[in-house]
């Protein structure tokens, strides 16, 4: 969707809770990877993993929906995508 007044190729994304997630699971296979070296359980390492491929799948699935339904992807990303 490229607007009239817009000087370049890209679109701008609207806010997005998907790199919040990411951070929180990242930081939760941190500790609970701490917690495994320490033999306190693995309970925060399941835990962030799960959340981690949650957060992979719906952020591709929001990628997915901008270029194909919604029309958003210019060449120029498209070509960002491939490299």
């Amino acid at each position: 969707m490229k607007l009239s007044n817009q000087k370049h190729a890209f679109h701008i994304l609207k806010p997005s809770p998907w790199p919040l997630l990411a951070s929180l699971s990242a930081g939760l296979i941190a500790m609970g990877s701490i917690l495994l070296m320490h033999q306190k359980g693995a309970i925060f390492l399941w835990l962030g993993g799960a959340m981690m491929l949650f957060t992979f799948f719906v952020w591709w699935r929001d990628v997915l929906k901008e270029g194909y339904i919604d029309q958003a992807h210019t060449q120029p990303v498209k070509k960002g995508f491939r490299y």
